[in-house]
Protein backbone atom coordinates (compact mmCIF):
# COMPACT_ATOMS: atom_id res chain seq x y z
CA UNK A 1 0.00 0.00 0.00
CA UNK A 2 2.91 2.36 0.55
CA UNK A 3 4.39 1.67 -2.92
CA UNK A 4 0.77 2.56 -4.32
CA UNK A 5 0.67 6.17 -2.28
CA UNK A 6 4.30 6.84 -3.24
CA UNK A 7 3.86 6.24 -6.88
CA UNK A 8 -0.09 8.37 -6.59
CA UNK A 9 1.98 11.19 -4.82
CA UNK A 10 4.58 11.47 -7.33
CA UNK A 11 2.18 11.09 -10.35
CA UNK A 12 0.36 14.02 -8.65
CA UNK A 13 3.20 16.25 -8.43
CA UNK A 14 4.21 15.80 -12.03
CA UNK A 15 0.83 16.23 -13.35
CA UNK A 16 0.43 19.45 -11.13
CA UNK A 17 3.95 20.48 -12.51
CA UNK A 18 2.78 19.57 -15.76
CA UNK A 19 -0.37 21.70 -16.22
CA UNK A 20 1.32 24.92 -15.05
CA UNK A 21 3.19 24.52 -18.10
CA UNK A 22 0.44 23.44 -20.18
CA UNK A 23 -1.77 26.31 -18.65
CA UNK A 24 0.75 28.70 -19.62
CA UNK A 25 2.60 27.55 -23.12
CA UNK A 26 6.00 26.45 -23.25
CA UNK A 27 8.12 29.65 -24.46
CA UNK A 28 9.21 28.72 -28.22
CA UNK A 29 13.20 30.00 -27.48
CA UNK A 30 14.63 29.87 -23.93
CA UNK A 31 16.46 32.86 -22.82
CA UNK A 32 19.47 32.77 -20.35
CA UNK A 33 21.21 35.30 -17.95
CA UNK A 34 24.49 33.79 -18.77
CA UNK A 35 26.87 36.51 -20.07
CA UNK A 36 28.36 35.95 -23.63
CA UNK A 37 32.06 35.19 -23.95
CA UNK A 38 33.03 38.61 -25.67
CA UNK A 39 34.51 36.21 -28.72
CA UNK A 40 33.26 38.06 -31.65
CA UNK A 41 35.54 36.76 -34.07
CA UNK A 42 34.08 34.27 -36.71
CA UNK A 43 35.79 31.16 -36.58
CA UNK A 44 32.92 29.05 -38.50
CA UNK A 45 29.43 28.52 -38.39
CA UNK A 46 28.42 27.70 -34.87
CA UNK A 47 31.58 29.15 -33.47
CA UNK A 48 30.59 30.94 -30.21
CA UNK A 49 32.03 34.36 -32.41
CA UNK A 50 28.79 33.50 -35.10
CA UNK A 51 26.26 32.47 -32.85
CA UNK A 52 27.00 35.41 -29.89
CA UNK A 53 24.76 33.58 -27.52
CA UNK A 54 24.77 35.15 -24.07
CA UNK A 55 23.79 38.80 -21.86
CA UNK A 56 25.50 41.76 -23.50
CA UNK A 57 27.69 43.20 -21.30
CA UNK A 58 29.50 46.50 -21.98
CA UNK A 59 33.12 46.82 -20.12
CA UNK A 60 32.87 50.04 -19.09
CA UNK A 61 29.50 49.35 -17.11
CA UNK A 62 30.19 45.74 -15.97
CA UNK A 63 32.58 47.45 -13.02
CA UNK A 64 32.19 49.76 -10.61
CA UNK A 65 34.90 50.99 -7.93
CA UNK A 66 33.37 51.37 -4.61
CA UNK A 67 36.31 53.42 -2.85
CA UNK A 68 39.53 53.41 -4.17
CA UNK A 69 40.18 49.80 -3.67
CA UNK A 70 37.16 47.28 -4.49
CA UNK A 71 35.36 47.04 -7.98
CA UNK A 72 32.02 45.74 -7.88
CA UNK A 73 30.73 43.26 -10.90
CA UNK A 74 27.37 43.70 -11.83
CA UNK A 75 27.65 40.97 -14.21
CA UNK A 76 27.96 38.66 -11.08
CA UNK A 77 27.46 40.64 -8.18
CA UNK A 78 30.67 39.80 -6.87
CA UNK A 79 32.95 42.34 -5.30
CA UNK A 80 36.99 42.04 -5.96
CA UNK A 81 39.77 43.99 -4.63
CA UNK A 82 41.36 46.00 -7.37
CA UNK A 83 44.72 45.45 -6.54
CA UNK A 84 46.72 41.76 -7.03
CA UNK A 85 49.95 42.62 -5.60
CA UNK A 86 50.06 39.68 -3.43
CA UNK A 87 52.93 37.40 -4.31
CA UNK A 88 52.58 34.03 -5.88
CA UNK A 89 51.90 31.54 -2.65
CA UNK A 90 51.14 27.55 -2.54
CA UNK A 91 47.41 26.95 -2.04
CA UNK A 92 47.05 26.35 1.81
CA UNK A 93 48.95 29.77 1.70
CA UNK A 94 46.71 31.41 -0.39
CA UNK A 95 43.23 30.48 1.54
CA UNK A 96 45.12 31.81 4.74
CA UNK A 97 46.04 34.77 3.08
CA UNK A 98 42.78 35.20 1.27
CA UNK A 99 40.52 34.13 4.81
CA UNK A 100 42.80 36.43 7.04
CA UNK A 101 43.30 39.40 4.65
CA UNK A 102 41.35 43.03 5.73
CA UNK A 103 41.90 44.64 3.17
CA UNK A 104 39.90 47.71 2.19
CA UNK A 105 38.50 47.49 5.79
CA UNK A 106 36.55 44.08 4.55
CA UNK A 107 37.83 40.58 7.20
CA UNK A 108 35.51 38.61 5.03
CA UNK A 109 37.22 37.91 1.77
CA UNK A 110 37.73 34.24 -0.10
CA UNK A 111 39.86 32.80 -2.98
CA UNK A 112 37.53 32.75 -5.71
CA UNK A 113 35.74 29.39 -6.39
CA UNK A 114 36.64 27.86 -10.14
CA UNK A 115 33.21 29.79 -11.56
CA UNK A 116 34.04 32.78 -10.43
CA UNK A 117 37.47 33.25 -10.99
CA UNK A 118 36.81 32.12 -14.84
CA UNK A 119 34.02 34.92 -14.72
CA UNK A 120 36.88 37.14 -15.41
CA UNK A 121 37.60 36.33 -18.70
CA UNK A 122 37.19 37.67 -21.48
CA UNK A 123 37.35 35.39 -24.27
CA UNK A 124 37.72 38.32 -27.21
CA UNK A 125 40.91 40.00 -25.65
CA UNK A 126 44.17 39.41 -23.15
CA UNK A 127 42.59 38.57 -19.94
CA UNK A 128 45.12 41.19 -17.90
CA UNK A 129 45.14 44.06 -20.75
CA UNK A 130 41.33 43.92 -20.14
CA UNK A 131 40.74 43.59 -16.49
CA UNK A 132 43.57 46.40 -15.88
CA UNK A 133 41.46 48.31 -18.84
CA UNK A 134 37.96 47.83 -16.30
CA UNK A 135 39.75 48.86 -13.13
CA UNK A 136 42.10 45.89 -11.66
CA UNK A 137 45.62 46.82 -10.91
CA UNK A 138 48.94 44.68 -10.63
CA UNK A 139 47.44 41.16 -12.23
CA UNK A 140 50.00 38.84 -13.75
CA UNK A 141 49.56 37.07 -17.13
CA UNK A 142 50.14 34.27 -14.53
CA UNK A 143 47.98 31.18 -12.85
CA UNK A 144 45.63 32.53 -9.94
CA UNK A 145 44.54 29.75 -7.82
CA UNK A 146 40.63 29.24 -6.86
CA UNK A 147 39.24 27.81 -4.14
CA UNK A 148 37.99 24.78 -6.03
CA UNK A 149 39.77 21.59 -4.89
CA UNK A 150 40.03 18.71 -7.71
CA UNK A 151 38.02 16.06 -6.89
CA UNK A 152 39.99 13.18 -8.85
CA UNK A 153 43.43 13.97 -7.05
CA UNK A 154 42.52 16.39 -3.41
CA UNK A 155 46.15 17.43 -3.40
CA UNK A 156 45.77 19.17 -6.23
CA UNK A 157 43.47 22.09 -7.08
CA UNK A 158 42.08 24.64 -10.06
CA UNK A 159 43.78 27.75 -11.18
CA UNK A 160 42.79 30.14 -13.96
CA UNK A 161 45.93 31.09 -16.04
CA UNK A 162 45.42 34.91 -17.02
CA UNK A 163 47.28 34.87 -20.28
CA UNK A 164 45.99 31.71 -21.34
CA UNK A 165 42.36 32.23 -20.64
CA UNK A 166 41.82 28.46 -19.70
CA UNK A 167 41.95 26.50 -16.27
CA UNK A 168 44.06 23.79 -15.29
CA UNK A 169 44.98 21.67 -12.13
CA UNK A 170 47.90 21.40 -10.09
CA UNK A 171 49.70 20.25 -6.95
CA UNK A 172 48.56 22.54 -4.14
CA UNK A 173 51.94 22.86 -3.33
CA UNK A 174 52.91 24.68 -6.07
CA UNK A 175 52.74 28.33 -6.22
CA UNK A 176 50.31 30.67 -7.63
CA UNK A 177 49.07 34.44 -7.76
CA UNK A 178 45.78 35.44 -5.38
CA UNK A 179 43.31 37.42 -6.02
CA UNK A 180 40.65 38.51 -3.35
CA UNK A 181 36.99 38.47 -3.92
CA UNK A 182 33.78 38.16 -1.12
Amino acid sequence: MKTQSVVFVAILFLLVGLSGAFATGAPEEETWDLPQTGQSTYYGLGSDGSLKKGVVWEDNARFTYIGTSVLIDYLTGLMWAKSANALPRTWAAAVDYANQSTYAGFDDWRLPNLREMRSLLHYGRNAVTWLDGVGFDGLQSARYWTSTTFYYNTANAWYVHLSQGGSFVAPKSNSNYVLLVR
